[in-house]
Protein backbone atom coordinates (compact mmCIF):
# COMPACT_ATOMS: atom_id res chain seq x y z
CA UNK A 1 0.00 0.00 0.00
CA UNK A 2 1.36 3.22 -0.45
CA UNK A 3 2.07 5.50 1.90
CA UNK A 4 -0.42 9.31 1.24
CA UNK A 5 2.33 11.35 2.64
CA UNK A 6 5.57 11.78 3.87
CA UNK A 7 7.76 14.59 5.42
CA UNK A 8 10.99 16.42 3.90
CA UNK A 9 13.63 18.78 4.78
CA UNK A 10 13.95 21.98 1.89
CA UNK A 11 17.39 21.85 1.14
CA UNK A 12 17.60 25.45 -0.23
CA UNK A 13 15.18 28.66 -0.88
CA UNK A 14 12.46 27.90 -3.12
CA UNK A 15 9.11 29.43 -3.88
CA UNK A 16 6.04 27.01 -4.77
CA UNK A 17 2.49 28.40 -5.38
CA UNK A 18 3.29 31.94 -4.36
CA UNK A 19 4.31 30.54 -1.37
CA UNK A 20 8.32 31.07 -0.14
CA UNK A 21 9.64 27.49 1.26
CA UNK A 22 12.96 28.55 3.06
CA UNK A 23 16.16 26.12 2.94
CA UNK A 24 15.22 23.79 6.85
CA UNK A 25 12.06 24.39 6.26
CA UNK A 26 9.90 20.71 7.37
CA UNK A 27 7.77 20.55 4.32
CA UNK A 28 4.85 17.85 3.60
CA UNK A 29 4.60 15.92 0.39
CA UNK A 30 1.20 14.51 -0.73
CA UNK A 31 2.71 11.62 -2.54
CA UNK A 32 -1.47 10.54 -3.34
CA UNK A 33 -2.13 13.67 -4.31
CA UNK A 34 0.50 13.51 -6.81
CA UNK A 35 -0.12 10.43 -8.38
CA UNK A 36 -3.87 11.58 -9.66
CA UNK A 37 -2.03 14.80 -10.80
CA UNK A 38 -4.20 15.87 -13.86
CA UNK A 39 -1.84 17.80 -15.82
CA UNK A 40 0.58 14.86 -15.32
CA UNK A 41 -1.79 11.88 -16.13
CA UNK A 42 -4.98 11.42 -18.05
CA UNK A 43 -7.99 10.01 -16.22
CA UNK A 44 -5.58 10.25 -13.17
CA UNK A 45 -8.37 8.32 -11.24
CA UNK A 46 -8.41 5.42 -13.08
CA UNK A 47 -6.68 1.92 -12.78
CA UNK A 48 -4.91 1.65 -16.62
CA UNK A 49 -2.15 -1.51 -16.28
CA UNK A 50 -0.29 -0.31 -19.58
CA UNK A 51 0.08 3.36 -18.57
CA UNK A 52 2.88 5.26 -20.56
CA UNK A 53 4.77 7.13 -19.02
CA UNK A 54 3.42 6.15 -15.42
CA UNK A 55 5.28 9.44 -14.19
CA UNK A 56 3.93 8.10 -10.43
CA UNK A 57 5.76 8.76 -7.11
CA UNK A 58 4.31 5.31 -5.01
CA UNK A 59 7.70 4.65 -4.60
CA UNK A 60 9.02 8.26 -3.42
CA UNK A 61 11.88 9.68 -5.95
CA UNK A 62 16.06 10.35 -5.04
CA UNK A 63 17.41 9.68 -2.27
CA UNK A 64 14.28 8.28 -0.68
CA UNK A 65 13.39 6.05 -3.17
CA UNK A 66 11.61 3.40 -1.79
CA UNK A 67 14.41 0.30 -0.47
CA UNK A 68 11.85 -2.53 -1.21
CA UNK A 69 10.54 -1.22 -4.67
CA UNK A 70 12.47 -3.82 -6.37
CA UNK A 71 10.14 -6.75 -4.56
CA UNK A 72 6.86 -4.60 -4.75
CA UNK A 73 7.30 -4.46 -8.52
CA UNK A 74 8.14 -8.51 -8.49
CA UNK A 75 5.04 -9.04 -6.20
CA UNK A 76 3.02 -7.38 -8.56
CA UNK A 77 4.30 -8.83 -11.49
CA UNK A 78 3.70 -12.03 -10.15
CA UNK A 79 0.16 -11.92 -9.40
CA UNK A 80 -0.79 -10.01 -12.97
CA UNK A 81 0.95 -13.03 -14.60
CA UNK A 82 -0.51 -15.77 -12.65
CA UNK A 83 -4.00 -13.85 -13.40
CA UNK A 84 -3.41 -13.54 -16.64
CA UNK A 85 -2.19 -17.24 -17.06
CA UNK A 86 -4.82 -18.92 -15.01
CA UNK A 87 -8.02 -17.17 -14.68
CA UNK A 88 -10.50 -16.32 -17.54
CA UNK A 89 -13.00 -14.23 -15.83
CA UNK A 90 -12.96 -12.22 -12.29
CA UNK A 91 -16.37 -11.12 -10.68
CA UNK A 92 -16.69 -8.66 -7.94
CA UNK A 93 -18.83 -10.62 -5.40
CA UNK A 94 -19.51 -8.11 -2.65
CA UNK A 95 -18.49 -4.55 -1.33
CA UNK A 96 -14.90 -3.91 -1.29
CA UNK A 97 -13.65 -2.83 2.21
CA UNK A 98 -10.83 0.05 2.46
CA UNK A 99 -8.53 0.30 5.66
CA UNK A 100 -8.87 3.47 7.57
CA UNK A 101 -5.95 5.41 7.84
CA UNK A 102 -4.64 9.01 7.38
CA UNK A 103 -1.48 7.16 6.55
CA UNK A 104 -1.91 4.35 4.12
CA UNK A 105 -4.09 3.85 0.84
CA UNK A 106 -5.29 0.32 -0.20
CA UNK A 107 -7.99 -2.29 0.23
CA UNK A 108 -8.65 -4.16 3.00
CA UNK A 109 -10.49 -6.70 0.79
CA UNK A 110 -12.81 -7.31 -1.83
CA UNK A 111 -14.80 -10.55 -2.54
CA UNK A 112 -14.23 -11.58 -6.19
CA UNK A 113 -15.10 -15.24 -7.97
CA UNK A 114 -12.46 -16.44 -10.23
CA UNK A 115 -12.69 -18.75 -12.70
CA UNK A 116 -10.19 -20.42 -15.15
Amino acid sequence: MPSLHGGRTATGDVEIGGKQIKAGDVVSVWIYSANRDEDVFDEPDRFVLGRTPNNHFTFAHGAHYCLGHYLGRMEVHAVLDGLRRLVGDIEQIGEEKWIYSSILHGMHSMPVRMTA
